[in-house]
């Protein structure tokens, strides 16, 4: 298989509550290294401060848990179809 570097998805489920680093953080030192793929946030978090972090850092989408599958599928339709228009 091709090798497609250190990060080959183009989807990532980010949890912002993560041991040893916030998910935010690790939004952020994705983005700065230079993915570009979709960044879905999940996050129990109710805080709107919270989830504003989340994207600030680079997150694409903010999603609170549960997490439907549903929902997630909605989502990352919506993101294709924008992707690729």
């Amino acid at each position: 298989s091709k090798d497609k570097g250190p990060y080959p998805y183009h989807i990532y489920l980010m949890d912002n509550r993560m041991p040893g680093m916030l998910g935010r953080e690790c939004i952020k030192v994705l983005r700065e290294d230079g993915v570009k793929s979709m960044i879905i946030g999940v996050t129990g978090d109710v805080i709107l401060e919270d989830q504003q972090k989340m994207m600030q850092s680079g997150a694409d989408h903010i999603h609170p848990k549960p997490v439907k599958i549903k929902d997630l599928r909605k989502i990352i339709e919506d993101w294709a179809i924008s992707y690729l228009s």
